[in-house]
């Protein structure tokens, strides 16, 4: 009697306590929704387009909402040309911008200026990068743009990828009111694990380093990407061979190619171990000469969607941290709730 008493009880507060969130995942998986919550962020909820493993979230570009693609690969927030102008985006033609697939091909850009929405977060004056009439869509799909690095870290983003929520700082939140706040307790909550990034030597990107049979790798970390790619020419060095696969990569550039497939045995990112880790192979050469790490290595390839949501990733823009897996707290809590239910 007394345990039927208190499984009744437990599912009174449970639904009680699920009626405060906004889904079972926010708050009894949801350690990381509780903590940013608790911190003053604010969430602005994505989704994923079917087929699509990457995030959309719609934001306002001078009052207008429109569905843009998450990409934390992409150094700058991009708009398609014939959308600019429909919503009264001023193009500056005089001023152009270069910039570079994936595959390594350069385009020209335009500027647009206008403003953007991201949830309680508001730039008037915005800079869009404006992709010329050769090349009108760099996010091909169901997006009129990418969100890119200028403004995920400018708005003091937190992407949960697992939960598909980007965060911004609100009112109460340290970040927005300038006040100090500890990095250590910040972390709580947040993670299992935590890998510190780096930015590229001469470009935004964000890296993170890994190692394989004693050997350097180093990865940008592209949420704009559905799959992990490693380059032909990193293969080559540690002498693991790569097979056909029926996979095509296409870049932000619009380009195509042919992918392989390949399987390193034993990463470490950090404190990671990833047993079994999984890749599409692909020619990175151009990219390779331009985006280097603080050591001047080239970088070894791209962390895309599989990995950040296999591994439960969280990630923060500006503080350029990568959090893995399920807070402990979240494990503890989910082991007595099936406990319960037994």
């Amino acid at each position: 009697m007394v345990s039927t008493a208190v499984r009744s009880l437990v599912l009174a507060l449970s639904i009680l306590f699920l009626t405060q969130c906004r889904s079972s995942y926010s708050c009894f998986s949801g350690t990381r929704y509780l903590t940013l919550k608790r911190l003053g962020y604010d969430p602005v909820m994505l989704d994923q387009p079917q087929g699509d493993s990457r995030y959309r979230g719609f934001f306002k570009v001078n009052n207008c909402s429109l569905p843009f693609l998450i990409d934390s690969g992409a150094n700058l927030t991009d708009l398609d040309r014939e959308i600019a102008k429909q919503v009264g985006v001023l193009i500056d033609h005089s001023s152009k911008v270069t910039t570079r697939g994936a595959l390594g091909r350069q385009t020209q850009s335009g500027i647009g200026i206008g403003s953007l929405e991201m949830g309680p977060v508001i730039a008037k004056g915005f800079a869009f990068i404006i992709p010329s009439k050769s090349n009108a869509r760099t996010a091909p799909g169901p997006f009129v743009g990418q969100i890119g690095l200028d403004a995920l870290s400018s708005a003091g983003s937190v992407i949960d990828l697992v939960e598909g929520i980007l965060w911004v700082p609100g009112g109460r939140s340290s970040r927005r009111s300038g006040a100090a706040f500890l990095e250590r307790d910040f972390q709580r909550g947040l993670g299992d694990k935590f890998l510190l990034l780096e930015q590229a030597q001469s470009s935004p990107h964000l890296l993170v380093q890994a190692t394989y049979q004693a050997q350097a790798l180093c990865f940008i970390v592209d949420t704009g990407a559905e799959i992990s790619v490693i380059s032909l020419e990193t293969l080559d060095r540690l002498g693991v061979a790569s097979l056909p696969s029926n996979l095509k990569m296409i870049d932000a550039s619009g380009d195509r190619a042919a992918l392989r497939y390949a399987q390193l045995r034993g990463v470490n990112f950090g404190e990671v171990m990833v047993d079994h880790f999984e890749l599409s192979a692909a020619p990175l050469s151009v990219v390779r000469q331009h985006i280097r790490d603080d050591f001047g290595r080239p970088i070894d390839g791209i962390l895309g969607m599989d990995f950040l949501r296999a591994s439960e990733g969280l990630l923060d823009v500006e503080l350029q941290v990568l959090y893995l897996g399920n807070p402990p707290l979240l494990r503890q809590w989910a082991e007595w709730w099936s406990k319960i239910k037994k």
